[in-house]
């Protein structure tokens, strides 16, 4: 069964795309730029907010897919994330 994950970016409709799409246990994350909540790029000329506001767009769209973020020395889920 596929699930199509939206980050409600004004984007998505305009340009037809969804930020994550999850079939089966495989989830793919469409490409992500910096875009604020009013639909303008966050943090401009800042590339660590930059970076940052891209996770938090990643983050969750992998939560709304069902994935929890894990630590990749082991595996291990975390069962609440912050990005500091």
């Amino acid at each position: 069964m596929r699930k199509l994950v939206s980050s409600g970016s004004p984007l998505e409709p305009e340009i037809g795309f969804s930020r994550a799409v999850r079939v089966g246990n495989i989830i793919a994350v469409a490409g992500t730029a910096p875009i604020g909540a009013a639909g303008g790029t966050h943090g401009v000329g800042d590339v660590y907010q930059q970076t940052r506001r891209c996770l938090e767009i990643i983050v969750a769209a992998l939560a709304g897919a069902g994935a929890a973020p894990c630590d990749p020395h082991t595996g291990h889920a975390h069962r609440h994330h912050h990005l500091a």
